[in-house]
């Protein structure tokens, strides 16, 4: 940086520390204007049109305003382990080679339990009542955004079960034995229904001690409570 510019840097750091609710402007004479409203100016300007502005600097507060809120780091999903009688409802997403218990993404203005509701409806065409939520996870993953993910236990399920055919390439009913011996059912979705079945009324969600396997080459971080 040359000592032209760090001198201007400087000045322009003096200035907004001494007016951080004002509108500030530097001119090609040397000299500097603050004001509290923009329109003054734009007077300024256009009432010395060969005095070039050099740099214009928006309120502390306007400059955030601009700039936005810092990007999430953290995405928010659900899903639900959905009984009927001795069978549990599991989908095939089109993006993946394994059966997983219905799932997706909360949408901006969702409650929890509306994005289930909605989620198990559009993988599935299955409906549920307001379901209880039965554990939630944090994860991690190395050089990836955290996910957060609540996991409810549906109840109520009507309707069959069909595919959308765009998210979702499968959606059924599986018997428990089998989905829980299936290699074609997710490690984490057979540990959450075998849980769900063994243990369907928790008095607290407690730490547990499940883990992916090879976890710590793959995460920073991974909780699952129950």
């Amino acid at each position: 940086m040359s000592n032209i510019v760090k001198v201007y840097s400087d000045y322009v750091n003096v200035l907004r520390r001494r007016y951080p609710d004002r509108w500030i402007a530097l001119f090609s004479d040397g000299s500097h204007f603050t004001s509290l409203d923009s329109a003054d100016l734009v007077s300024k300007m256009n009432s010395e049109p060969n005095n070039r502005p050099l740099g214009i600097y928006p309120p502390s507060k306007m400059r955030e305003l601009l700039q936005g809120p810092p990007p999430p780091h953290t995405l928010l999903g659900v899903g639900a382990v959905v009984f009927r009688r001795n069978s549990v409802l599991l989908t095939k997403a089109s993006y993946r080679n394994v059966w997983i218990i219905p799932s997706g993404y909360v949408e901006l203005g969702e409650s929890l339990v509306e994005a289930i509701q909605r989620e198990v409806y559009e993988e599935t065409k299955i409906r549920i009542l307001a379901p209880k939520l039965f554990a939630f996870r944090h994860s991690a993953p190395k050089e990836r955004l955290t996910d957060a993910y609540a996991v409810f236990l549906g109840r109520g399920a009507r309707g069959n079960p069909v595919p959308d055919g765009e998210e979702t390439t499968g959606a059924k009913f599986v018997d428990l034995r089998e989905a829980l011996k299936s290699a074609d059912v997710s490690p984490f979705s057979k540990f959450l229904v075998r849980e769900a079945y063994a243990s369907p009324k928790h008095p607290r969600m407690v730490l547990s001690r499940w883990k992916p396997q090879d976890f710590d080459k793959t995460h920073k971080a991974y909780s699952v409570y129950l």
